[in-house]
């Protein structure tokens, strides 16, 4: 999740997100085990982005990619690979060595082709303790059949009425229930129609939409291609890059 937009990871895969913008991955895991070294991060600030700028003018043109970053960007392409294979190894390094490698990071990510992801920037984003007690359900939720997903036992288990839940659930993540739910199943049917071959109503139906005009009407909305052409894109750039070998970083 970032921002408003709800997506499946993999490996090496890198990604800038702006400040304010709630996010979080969800690996699908037995209660307490974790995946050790699964994220690789690198925070910082604005104010020592605008030092680093003023030191070395040359990197004036990443001003503009924090900017878009407002709304998480994702990397792709050869130069992206190499810049998070230099971020991974940031972590053995010390000093200017460091330094010098975050340099190199920054020019890279002025340069490298991305694409933008939530369409939607909150002028006032959720409160941590808000977003923090709604974390769990949350968690749930991405890693339920979104086909399976209801609102009324959702609250009932609870202990809440619909609104409530409705109200608790807007308050943690700046969006209401239903919005959440369409992307995680339009999520959802996207993966469908990227990696099998069931028919387009096959995968409305699995993604929790019963009405295949509804189900046509909310993709296009919320990922401006229809279901079909969403398959054809996706199955060509897959085609494209096994021919070319390349490989994306996370």
């Amino acid at each position: 999740m970032i921002g408003d937009y709800i997506g499946s990871f993999s490996g090496r895969q890198l990604m800038l997100i702006g400040p304010d913008l709630p996010h979080a991955w969800f690996s699908t895991l037995p209660e307490g085990d974790r995946i050790e070294g699964r994220d690789v991060v690198l925070q910082f600030s604005k104010a020592w982005v605008d030092g680093l700028v003023g030191l070395c003018p040359e990197l004036r043109s990443l001003n503009g990619v924090l900017e878009v970053a407002q709304r998480g960007l994702e990397f792709t392409g050869p130069l992206a690979t190499r810049l998070g294979n230099s971020l991974e190894m940031m972590g053995d390094l010390q000093g200017a060595e460091r330094l010098a490698a975050c340099i190199e990071i920054f020019a890279g990510l002025s340069r490298a082709p991305y694409r933008m992801l939530s369409i939607r920037v909150d002028p006032v984003p959720p409160s941590p303790p808000d977003m923090a007690s709604m974390a769990s359900t949350i968690r749930t939720l991405m890693a339920s059949d979104p086909a399976l997903i209801r609102h009324e036992r959702l609250a009932r288990e609870q202990g809440l009425s619909p609104s409530q839940f409705s109200r608790r659930f807007r308050a943690a993540t700046g969006d209401t229930f239903m919005s959440f739910l369409h992307r995680l199943r339009i999520s959802h049917a996207c993966q469908l129609l990227a990696t099998t071959d069931l028919s387009v109503t096959e995968i409305s139906e699995a993604s929790g939409f019963h009405n295949l005009s509804n189900f046509n009407r909310i993709f296009l909305r919320l990922r401006h291609v229809t279901p079909r052409s969403y398959r054809r894109d996706s199955r060509r750039m897959t085609a494209t890059s096994a021919t070319s070998g390349r490989s994306i970083w996370h």
